[in-house]
């Protein structure tokens, strides 16, 4: 009875432990506001941890950067530059999320600073080939 309880708890690790070739997939909708404009981000890419999803915004480049999609958690650093510059973000700041479940919706999150206002919401998703 033992050996049956040991190989059903091994068979209930393999199939929720994420796989090598498993991948993550992000839905997201992002608002940037100034006083002059609004624009709109909406996206659903596949996501390589570590390397950031960049979006041209005419005057401003947003960035969202994923990393550390270890068990069920991850953080998402949200920064927002000023379009061409290399410099300091207007905005930037991490974020703690869950991998999305039957009980985890969106992360959902705000930065402003000097009348520019980041919005957004993104669900992150262990996609199984």
């Amino acid at each position: 009875m033992r050996r049956v309880g040991a190989i059903c708890l091994m068979l209930a690790f393999a199939v929720s432990a994420p796989a090598a070739a498993d991948g993550l997939l992000a839905h997201y909708e992002v608002t940037v506001r100034d006083a002059k404009d609004v624009k709109v981000v909406r996206s659903a890419p596949a996501v390589v941890l570590g390397k950031a999803i960049e979006h041209d915004l005419g005057s401003y480049r947003l960035s969202l950067l994923i990393e550390g999609a270890e068990a069920d958690a991850y953080v998402l650093t949200v920064s927002l530059l000023p379009a061409g510059a290399l410099g300091a973000p207007i905005v930037k700041e991490s974020f703690n999320g869950r991998l999305a479940g039957p009980t985890v919706g969106p992360l959902e999150f705000k930065l402003e600073r000097n009348g520019v206002e980041v919005l957004g919401a993104m669900t992150l998703a262990l996609v199984r080939p």
